[in-house]
């Protein structure tokens, strides 16, 4: 048998054992009763013998029983039919019932050599269990339903006791929002495992839903410079011949949409990441020049102070989509066209003069200066890469230039 409700399942098997264990308990109690009946009835009937053999032995004479329901009979003297009848098919019976409702207790008893015989005695009114069967039934049942019906309660409160914990931590789960971490309340030790196993899960899936949400901006971020390269260069084949850089500048936006999915997609998937030897000046310069249009249409004065030899190992992509996000912060927000970009072991900065204040909580997504036309996503995104290459970095703002530092060890 199987129930969809833990609570109703509870509840029936443990109101089912009470049941039989009520039941069981009375027919116990029934069996008992009937046995001490039996064995007063045979006590009495051997007392009965004992103070028959004293007088006997005393007097010599047959005394009469002192009970009214017993009698001796001597062997030459005819029993009642029904005893005769029974001690004829087991003449070692001790009980004999009749179908008149008579009931005889029998008791072999020898007095001398020649004076034996058998002490019978009906006792048909001593029965006090059978004679007031139904009267004890329904005492029974007085006493037994309320019981039942106290056990039955007290069950129906234990499988709801047991059955809450589990409930409460439904309700919390259907008010949970995914974007906010909610611990679930811990009212008994034996759930804490279940309830570990199920934050651990809960955490997971909001990681997971937060690394899908950081995608979703990071493309809408990074995606918008490729595609202006590609979107300005079609534009102009449409209104002037091909020429021969446009293959490549297509070629480099494409390769650079590639680079940056695959970056992005590697960050939500927390996957792993390939580590190689990369050549900081030459990728700064690869930036600064895929950047290029933006650079010149701001007319930025961009000084690289790396020495050509400087490497570092580091996953080549993360650092480019780094170094773009800062260059790309400086030709934005920069109060004059300069930027500094400088390696002096071990800090990697990015120095541009300051427009305004800067947020206090600057790294967070959607968190932009007044004058930005951004989303607010670049430094969070910075911030995010930092995080997966376990570096750290500190933000200064003094005498009117803003510095962002990374340091690389």
């Amino acid at each position: 048998m199987t129930f969809r409700s833990l609570k109703t399942g509870i509840f029936f098997l443990v109101s089912t054992l009470v049941l039989m264990l009520g039941a069981v308990y009375f027919g116990i109690t029934i069996l008992v009763a009937y046995i001490v009946e039996d064995e007063i009835i045979e006590a009495l009937l051997k007392d009965t013998a004992r103070e028959i053999r004293i007088e006997f032995e005393e007097t010599g004479k047959l005394p009469r029983p002192t009970l009214s329901t017993v009698q001796f009979y001597p062997a030459d003297k005819a029993l009642p039919v029904a005893v005769e009848m029974a001690l004829k098919e087991n003449p070692n019976l001790s009980e004999v019932f009749t179908e008149t409702d008579q009931h005889y207790h029998v008791l072999p008893l020898k007095l001398d050599e020649n004076y034996q015989g058998l002490l019978v005695a009906e006792v048909s009114s001593l029965l006090v269990v059978t004679n007031f069967s139904t009267s004890i039934m329904l005492l029974f049942l007085l006493l037994f339903i309320p019981i039942i019906g106290l056990a039955i309660y007290t069950v129906y409160r234990i499988s709801r006791f047991i059955v809450k914990p589990v409930t409460d931590i439904g309700h919390e789960l259907r008010q949970l929002q995914l974007d906010k971490s909610l611990p679930l309340s811990r009212s008994v030790r034996e759930l804490d495992v279940f309830i570990n196993t199920l934050e651990f899960t809960l955490g997971q899936l909001q990681d997971a839903l937060h690394r899908e949400r950081d995608f979703t901006r990071d493309v809408s971020h990074e995606i918008r410079t490729p595609l202006s390269v590609i979107k300005n260069t079609l534009t102009l084949v449409e209104t002037r011949q091909w020429r021969d850089s446009d293959l490549p500048d297509l070629k480099s936006s494409v390769e650079s949409l590639n680079q940056t999915i695959e970056v992005l997609l590697s960050l939500a998937r927390s996957e792993s990441l390939d580590v190689r030897s990369v050549n900081l000046k030459d990728l700064v310069e690869k930036e600064l020049l895929s950047l290029s249009e933006a650079i010149e249409g701001r007319r930025i004065e961009v000084t690289i102070e790396i020495a050509g030899n400087t490497t570092i190992d580091i996953n080549d992509r993360l650092l480019s989509v780094l170094c773009r996000n800062l260059i790309e912060n400086a030709i934005q927000h920069a109060a004059r066209p300069e930027l500094t970009i400088q390696y002096q072991k071990p800090y990697f900065s990015f120095r541009n003069a300051l427009q305004g204040d800067i947020p206090a909580d600057l790294l967070q997504p959607g968190v932009k200066s007044s004058s930005s036309e951004g989303i607010g996503q670049g430094l969070y995104l910075i911030s995010r890469i930092l995080k997966r290459l376990n570096m750290t970095y500190r933000i200064k703002s003094e005498a009117g230039f803003f510095t962002f530092e990374v340091l690389l060890e």
